[in-house]
C-alpha cells in the first residue's frame, strides 16, 4: 500500500513539474490530489459528520472538492497560536507579532541577511505568497527551523483569502477585536439535490475551522480591502510557482500525509 502511494504521489510530482503554474490553479491542483490521502482516519469522519450535520450528499463530486480544498488550505496557512515562533504542521510560516518594541522581526535574517526593510514591512498578499512558493526557504530566527513566510493574523488571513478567492472561493477577511480570521462563503448539494449555502470560518492563528449556517459576519475593515485591492490581486494572480518550488511543497505535504496515515 505504501509503495502505491510512493508511485502516485512520484508520478503527481513528476506531471506538476513539467512547467511553472499560475499560483491558484497549482494550489488547487495539489489540493485535489491530496484529498484523495488526507489523513484518513481523521479527514474521512470529519467529512461523513459534516455531511449528516448539514444533511449533504457525501458522494458528490464537488461537495468532496469543497470541503477538504479548504481543510488542506487551512492546515498549509494555520499555526497554533498567536505567540512568536508557533508554527503549523507542513509549510512551517511561523506567526511573528509586529509593531511593537522590541520588533522579534528584527532577528529575522532574509537569505542569510539582516533586512529589516524587508521584514518590517506589512505583508500583504503579494509579499507573503511570493516568499510561500519561493524555490527555497528564505528565512531563518533563532531557534527555528528554516521557513518560506511568515505573518501575524491579519498578514496570514489576507493572503489566505485572496488565493482561495482566485481558486473561484467567496472570502472576505473579518476583523473583529483586534483579531483577524477568514469567511468563506461555500455551495453544497443536499441529499435532495438542493444547494446549501454554509460559512466556513477559518482561524488560521489558533487553528480552528467551523462550519455554520448564517449571513456572517461585517466585513467592511481595512484588512478586507487590502486583500481585494485589485492591483494587490493582479500581482498575486502572476505569481508562478516554479519547479523547485513545488518540489517544496510537495515534499512537506507528503510528509505530512505520511506522518498522520
Amino acid at each position: 500500500m505504501k509503495k502505491a502511494l510512493l508511485a502516485v504521489l512520484t508520478i503527481f510530482t513528476l506531471a506538476c513539474h513539467a512547467q511553472d503554474q499560475p499560483i491558484a490553479s497549482y494550489f488547487q491542483t495539489l489540493c485535489n490530489h491530496y484529498m484523495q490521502q488526507y489523513p484518513n482516519k481523521t479527514g474521512a469522519a470529519l467529512y461523513a459528520d459534516f455531511c449528516i450535520q448539514y444533511n449533504l450528499d457525501g458522494k458528490d463530486s464537488t461537495n468532496i472538492r469543497n470541503f477538504f480544498t479548504i481543510q488542506i488550505m487551512h492546515k498549509l496557512f494555520t499555526v497554533n497560536m498567536c505567540k512568536d515562533g508557533s508554527r503549523g504542521d507542513i509549510l512551517n510560516m511561523p506567526y511573528f507579532w509586529h509593531y511593537c518594541t522590541p520588533n522579534p522581526r528584527d532577528a529575522i535574517l532574509v537569505d542569510g541577511k539582516k533586512n529589516i526593510g524587508y521584514t518590517r514591512i506589512e505583508r500583504k498578499p503579494y509579499h507573503f505568497l511570493k516568499d510561500m512558493v519561493a524555490p527555497a526557504n528564505r528565512f531563518t530566527y533563532p531557534g527555528l527551523e528554516p521557513f518560506c513566510s511568515f505573518g501575524w493574523c491579519s498578514e496570514r488571513e489576507m493572503a489566505f483569502a485572496c488565493l482561495l478567492s482566485l481558486m473561484g472561493y467567496k472570502t472576505h477577511v473579518i476583523s473583529p477585536y483586534n483579531h483577524a480570521y477568514t469567511e468563506v462563503q461555500v455551495s453544497f448539494l443536499t441529499n435532495r439535490g438542493e444547494k446549501r449555502v454554509l460559512l466556513v470560518n477559518v482561524d488560521n492563528t489558533f487553528n480552528n475551522l467551523t462550519h455554520s449556517d448564517g449571513s456572517g459576519e461585517p466585513y467592511d475593515n481595512i484588512y478586507d480591502k487590502k486583500a481585494f485591492n485589485p492591483a494587490e490581486v493582479a500581482r498575486v494572480k502572476g505569481i508562478n510557482v516554479s519547479k523547485a518550488a513545488m518540489g517544496r511543497i510537495e515534499k512537506a505535504m507528503q510528509d505530512y500525509i505520511k506522518y498522520y496515515n
